[in-house]
């Protein structure tokens, strides 16, 4: 099988474009797993390499020391929602703890109080 990821783009074309081949599908396979790469790194097809996930994850990781780099020079920069948290999540998270309390509450003893209650008020009703 013919390896995909070591072809440009134009290469890829040429599989893609003759739909007899018996590498069609495979090729549009790489050619979409290609853009998903350049669009979750940011990249358009002119300036863009062939997908090298290796090169891309240097890349990646180069922008996020930059980053960082930054914000510890300055901490006062906006808030970036890649790499941080929001403080309304981190609310959100820590309120979702008493939610389940309170299900628990609503679905477990609630039935199971109001079961021995009205077991009491029968037996007391029969006698």
């Amino acid at each position: 099988m013919t390896n995909f990821k070591n072809l440009t783009d134009t290469e890829l074309e040429v599989y893609i474009s003759n739909p007899d081949t018996l590498y069609h599908d495979a090729a549009k396979q790489e050619r979409e797993r290609r853009q998903t790469v350049r669009y979750q790194y940011g990249m358009t097809p002119a300036d863009a390499k062939p997908a090298d996930e290796a090169q891309a994850t240097r890349e990646k990781i180069q922008r996020l020391l930059k980053t960082e780099q930054k914000q510890a020079a300055d901490p006062d920069l906006p808030f970036d929602p890649r790499t941080d948290v929001s403080a309304d999540a981190k609310l959100i998270a820590a309120g979702a703890d008493r939610i389940v309390n309170h299900m628990w509450i609503i679905a477990v003893l609630l039935p199971i109080a109001l079961g021995v209650l009205f077991g009491i008020l029968r037996a007391i009703s029969r006698s």
